[in-house]
């Protein structure tokens, strides 16, 4: 017996989305040509990252970046995450004619708890293929941000862990500087 897997291209899973084969309710995102649906918990300490550093980063970037909260991204022909967040240059048509290039990124945000092996594993591999220059990681288990700079095909060469107390900026602004306890709130 064998067994044929099938691959999807980015086209094909956004045509998918459009057609409405997907749950509205449930997130899918496309890694490496296939279809992954994310069944980790949302639950509120996520959500409550997601929204602070939002907030945080509208406010201090916001001129700087826009900043796309739970959106799909285009990596490239056959990877589609949804990222918890991620930043581009600020444009003044907010990406109307579609969404940023992957040289253009100024980072990648994901909120991990239940999905702290995928976004540590398979989705940094995605990232740093894909030339994502910076990466973080909230990892809500150990209530730290871990950091990724300079990707490579086998991940990124660069990663420090910030904890709270510490300070963390972005290589896109790095004036622009934020405390790890800002970003989490507080634990628990």
């Amino acid at each position: 017996m064998s067994i044929t897997v099938k691959t999807f291209t980015a086209d094909e899973f956004y045509r998918l989305d459009e057609l409405g084969f997907f749950d509205r309710d449930q997130r899918f995102e496309l890694l490496d040509g296939q279809i992954v649906h994310r069944s980790d918990d949302v639950g509120p300490a996520h959500l409550s990252v997601v929204l602070r550093m939002t907030e945080k980063f509208v406010l201090a970037l916001g001129g700087e970046f826009n900043v796309f909260p739970q959106v799909s991204l285009r990596l490239n022909a056959d990877s589609a995450p949804m990222p918890d967040i991620y930043l581009a240059p600020r444009r003044a048509d907010y990406y109307r004619g579609g969404g940023p290039a992957i040289a253009d990124l100024a980072a990648i945000v994901e909120i991990s708890d239940s999905s702290l092996a995928v976004d540590r594993g398979r989705k940094l591999l995605v990232y740093a293929n894909a030339g994502v220059r910076e990466y973080w990681i909230a990892n809500l288990r150990a209530w730290t941000i871990e950091q990724y700079r300079s990707p490579g095909d086998r991940g990124y060469a660069d990663v420090k862990v910030r904890r709270s107390g510490d300070a963390i900026a972005f290589d896109a602004s790095p004036s622009a500087i934020f405390s790890v306890d800002e970003l989490l709130g507080p634990r628990g």
